[in-house]
């Protein structure tokens, strides 16, 4: 390219010179070169611009767009963005106005999370599509105005637009465009939790993909089906389906397509609790992808998941290589969700790895101990970048259950003060959110932390406020724990209530508990890591936990809800193979909390 725009320059073709900047530009952004990258956008662009000549200058006002928005220059990157959008407007160039709206701008305003503006956006561009009467952008600019509402939430509209753009794409001979579109529309039917539309589309898609010969395209498709399916309960089809796309992959040489394939048997496997075969999937997964030179997101997933079969087995040890290797990954990939959920693993994986080593006797006291304190400012450091991660991407739930185990790792690391603040702040999330029995929770460990804190006042009243939401609820276990603190803050000095090893919170007297109570407060929990209400979930007091949908990553999230409603008690990562039903894990919580001291 260098060469080229050498060549360019001498023979005074400016246009072809540009072009090979930009050229040059895309690939020093690949490279993760972004000066340089913006440096070579901005000399083409004005080339462009000296040139008259529209199609270049957008072009590389949407390279200089998309290397503003990876140095996280959003708003320098919307500025640019409408810069040119005037700039084409005055000229009159009404395709190019449309295509840097509907590309650079709404690109912007979107990673901005400014979805109003990106919706106004997204409508202008695809109205001027309509008055130039260019059918191929008014059916990428319909697909826009359905993304920003799928982001939005507004399932309804973006169905609408999603059937437009299909439709129109189908029309235009634009196939695999059109399948997409199906296949987006499923996302959204996922997400508003109609699973029976989400398989109507993503079968749609499947055809499409058929008929446009796009045998790729048709393996991500029948991994949709699987996942539809999964979602719909129906593992045997799911399981057929994943299969099928291993067969169909390997016949088109898609090795990322069987890996996908691979992951998605792994984890069928692993909410099955076949450790072992889930395992094997995931390594052939693993596998074909360093075979392929592949360290994006799908290595990413494969080794969150190889994370999760460890811990699953009760080997955090062994948990941990593939669990910093995928943070890592999605780190490099900008992938906040997933490194956000590696993180919770990898907190979890610290306090797994705690745990143990309390319990386990060392005959060199001095070194047990030494190791004990790194594992507990490491966990304390992991469930704070958590918290952090949590924070970037915006979900205030996930956030307060963030802060939730944050307030806890730090209570056990004996810095009351911090735990207090952040169970302060997790209390205040929940209660913003009109979640109940997460801020009574929440409060539990404020009680908790209060008193390490030496601020017996607010862990009264912290627990106060819990037994009166537990009270209202009918809670009647939750109540006695709760009012089982606030005798013990009103009648006890904190300091004398510590444990000797610090690694231990504060010890409780409890009521004997009342089994069927129990059941109810583990079914709760249950539904809630499924996202679902009774109503809706398929899940009895005998149902496998594994089978209702409960996967291994859902099962640390319950197996900490449990225990913070009843503290004291330790239940494993592997609860799930032991006590497989809401039955069977009651009846333990309940033998646990009737033998302690």
């Amino acid at each position: 390219a260098q060469a080229a725009a050498a060549l360019f320059n001498k023979l005074e073709s400016p246009k072809e010179e540009a072009f090979e900047l930009l050229r040059m530009a895309i690939v020093q952004m690949e490279s993760q070169k972004l000066q340089e990258a913006g440096n070579l956008a901005k000399k083409a662009q004005a080339i462009f611009k000296s040139a008259a000549f529209a199609k270049g200058e957008h072009l590389a006002v949407d390279a200089l767009v998309k290397v503003s928005l990876a140095k996280g220059h959003h708003s320098w990157a919307t500025t640019v963005a409408k810069e040119a959008v005037e700039r084409f407007r005055t000229a009159g160039e009404k395709r190019w106005e449309a295509a840097t709206l509907g590309d650079s701008l709404l690109q912007a305003q979107m990673e901005s999370g400014d979805l109003s503006e990106a919706l106004e956006t997204a409508e202008a561009s695809l109205a001027l599509c309509k008055e130039i009467g260019d059918k191929k952008w008014e059916a990428k600019m319909l697909e826009n105005v359905a993304t920003v509402h799928i982001l939005d939430r507004a399932f309804e509209q973006a169905a609408k637009f999603g059937r437009e753009a299909s439709e129109l794409f189908e029309q235009l001979g634009e196939l695999k465009n059109a399948g997409s579109l199906h296949y987006k529309l499923s996302s959204a039917h996922h997400q508003r939790g109609d699973h029976a539309a989400a398989l109507d589309e993503v079968k749609e898609a499947r055809e499409v993909f058929k008929k446009a010969g796009c045998r790729a395209s048709e393996v991500t498709a029948l991994l949709g089906m699987c996942y539809a399916h999964q979602m719909m309960g129906d593992m045997d089809t799911a399981g057929a389906e994943a299969m099928e796309a291993v067969g169909k992959a390997e016949e088109a040489g898609d090795r990322k397509g069987q890996a996908a394939a691979w992951l998605n048997i792994a984890a069928m496997q692993l909410a099955k609790a076949s450790a072992g075969e889930a395992l094997d999937a995931a390594s052939k997964a693993e596998a074909l992808l360093r075979d392929h030179g592949a360290a994006d997101k799908l290595l990413g997933d494969t080794l969150h998941l190889i994370t999760q079969v460890h811990l699953s087995a009760g080997d955090p040890e062994r948990a941990a290589r593939p669990a910093h290797e995928a943070r890592i990954i999605y780190q490099r990939c900008k992938e906040s969700a997933g490194e956000a959920d590696t993180l919770r693993l990898l907190a979890h994986i610290d306090q797994e790895m705690l745990v143990r080593e309390v319990r386990e006797p060392n005959p060199d006291n001095t070194k047990h101990w030494k190791l004990i304190a790194r594992l507990q400012a490491t966990a304390v450091k992991t469930a704070e970048d958590a918290v952090a991660a949590f924070r970037i991407l915006g979900a205030k739930f996930p956030l307060g259950v963030a802060l939730h185990t944050l307030a806890q790792v730090r209570a056990a690391a004996q810095d009351g003060k911090s735990a207090l603040k952040a169970a302060d702040e997790a209390t205040g999330i929940f209660r913003e959110v009109g979640d109940r029995s997460a801020e009574a929770n929440a409060l539990v460990v404020t009680a908790d932390a209060g008193m390490m804190a030496g601020e017996r006042q607010r862990a009264t009243d912290a627990a106060n406020a819990a037994a009166a939401i537990f009270r209202e609820s009918g809670d009647a276990a939750g109540e006695a724990f709760a009012m089982g603190i606030f005798q013990d803050a009103a009648s006890s000095a904190p300091m004398q209530m510590l444990a000797e090893e610090g690694a231990q919170s504060i010890a409780r007297k409890r009521q004997k508990l009342d089994v069927a109570v129990v059941r109810k407060m583990v079914m709760e929990k249950a539904l809630e890591m499924l996202t679902m209400d009774a109503d809706d979930a398929d899940l009895n007091m005998d149902t496998p936990l594994m089978d209702a949908g409960l996967d291994s990553l859902a099962v640390i999230g319950f197996r900490d809800a449990l225990q913070s409603e009843y503290t004291g008690i330790q239940l494993g990562a592997e609860m799930t193979f032991d006590y497989p039903s809401i039955h069977a894990v009651a009846s333990h919580i309940v033998e646990l909390v009737d033998n302690m001291p």
